[in-house]
């Protein structure tokens, strides 16, 4: 489960608002292309460019907050475009999140 997104013009720029809206927007690709649903908790890899591993921690909680991401690793990779892994967490009797799946 991957799915790749081109990097904007907003990568080059201070403007990390947008940069994180585009992270948002391939991790929601990436749910509908591999069936997850939009209110599943999710385990989230994020594969990133060394020079682009800073904008996204810094804003690591809007991320892991808009994706409903219970878990979130952000690494360098040798990539120019982010790649994407999500997993669903099921949820346990109690409604808090558990294995993932």
């Amino acid at each position: 489960m991957t799915a790749s997104c081109s990097w904007t013009p907003a990568w080059t720029t201070p403007c990390w608002p947008r940069a994180t809206r585009d992270v948002v927007r391939a991790v929601q690709d990436e749910r509908k292309a591999t069936g997850l649903q939009v209110s599943d908790r999710i385990s989230l890899h994020l594969v990133v460019p060394a020079d682009r591993v800073a904008a996204v921690e810094a804003h690591r909680d809007l991320i892991a907050a808009e994706t409903l991401a219970v878990d979130l690793a952000v690494v360098a990779g040798d990539t120019t475009e982010p790649v994407v892994t999500a997993r669903r967490v099921e949820s346990s009797a109690d409604g808090e999140p558990g294995a993932q799946s």
